[in-house]
């Protein structure tokens, strides 16, 4: 999978085209430190979480009780936008970036969209402890 991921991950850096979907700052704007009903109302009806080398599998609801979770024990202190991109068909776009914590760490985070009819559904999420 992480074979997979990184290859998706590099084909879409030498497409990297700057998005302008109100979606990125919403998603940035949660991972500052404000309200994840922003990100959860763009949750797939499953959704891929993997948090360090936990993934699963989470419906929508479990999806965001599996996020607050997290962000209740990671005090968030900071987020910077390392790289944004989309395909060249805007079928889907990612995100990712740095999430500094107060007393657990940074976290390197991947977001990934997919176009699911006329919007864009979050299917994947990724925190990783730097």
């Amino acid at each position: 999978m992480k074979k997979y991921l990184s290859i998706f991950f590099t084909v879409m850096l030498l497409f990297n085209n700057v998005m302008a979907q109100p979606k990125v700052a919403e998603v940035i704007d949660v991972l500052s430190g404000t309200n994840i009903e922003n990100v959860v109302r763009y949750f797939d009806n499953v959704v891929d979480i993997t948090i360090n080398d936990n993934q699963s599998t989470y419906s929508k609801a479990q999806a965001e009780m599996v996020m607050k979770n997290f962000f209740d024990k990671n005090n968030v202190s900071g987020f910077q936008v390392k790289y944004k991109g989309v395909a060249p068909n805007d079928e889907s776009f990612y995100l990712i970036g740095d999430l500094s914590t107060k007393g657990h760490g940074a976290y390197r985070v991947y977001f990934f969209f997919k176009q699911k009819g006329k919007a864009h559904v979050l299917q994947e999420m990724k925190f990783e402890l730097n």
